[in-house]
């Protein structure tokens, strides 16, 4: 009995050896491999700048076409209107500002539009905002062929007393597309008419909407994309 006892406790031992080593026999190595990918946004800016301001005191006031001809410089010429002076307000603002104004005034600027950010970007859409401290009020959206005249407000000088007390006239460039650091370049017309009213303050916005260049309607200046 005692030989037996101790034989099968050597194969027990045996057995279990045996399993602890094909388990060995089967460790597997391995290796983790990582992709970093770093992905950074660029942005999307523009400023908005008006240069040097002219207007119809000046005796190089152009005298013909649209607008100059409906505001001609007086007979004889004095400078009478305060301004215009041009600066900005802020990044995103650039203010055009003229006093002391009367029937017959016509102020402008050479107004450009920066890509100041890293991205392509479209002018989506533009508009012009009148309003007056004497309730005044009118909105026009720009639209047309491109480089067409975009105005808000009516022509009345003279003995016009009829219409709006403002007129303004800027391009239309809807669509087209700046790349960092180009910029679009327009003038922009602001004139007084017969029915403005005395101390009052006539206060004229333009308003652009920019788009990144693959989220824009437009394929480039005055082109739609199509439906």
């Amino acid at each position: 009995m005692k030989g037996l006892g101790k034989r099968a406790s050597f194969l027990a031992m045996a057995a279990v050896v045996a399993i602890a080593l094909l388990g060995s026999a089967y460790t597997l190595w391995f290796e983790d491999l990582t992709l970093a990918a770093n992905v950074s946004t660029g942005t999307l800016d523009a400023q908005i700048v008006c240069g040097p301001p002219v207007d119809n005191e000046n005796p190089f006031w152009f005298p013909f076409g649209v607008p100059y001809a409906n505001y001609p410089p007086a007979n004889p010429l004095k400078d009478v209107a305060t301004g215009p002076t041009s600066a900005p307000n802020g990044p995103h603002e650039w203010l055009l500002t003229v006093g002391n104004t009367y029937p017959g005034y016509m102020a402008g600027c050479e107004l450009h539009a920066y890509n100041t950010g890293t991205v392509p970007w479209h002018l989506e859409a533009e508009q012009i905002v009148i309003t007056g401290t004497d309730g005044t009020s009118i909105t026009a959206d720009c639209s047309g062929s491109f480089n067409s005249t975009c105005t808000a407000g009516s022509l009345g000088i003279g003995t016009n007393t009829s219409g709006d007390p403002v007129y303004v006239q800027m391009k239309n460039y809807e669509g087209c597309q700046v790349h960092a650091p180009d910029d679009l370049n327009m003038s922009i017309f602001v004139g007084v008419n017969q029915i403005a009213k005395e101390n009052t303050t006539y206060t004229i916005r333009l308003k652009f909407r920019l788009n990144q260049w693959n989220e824009s309607e437009w394929l480039g200046c005055g082109q739609k994309k199509p439906v």
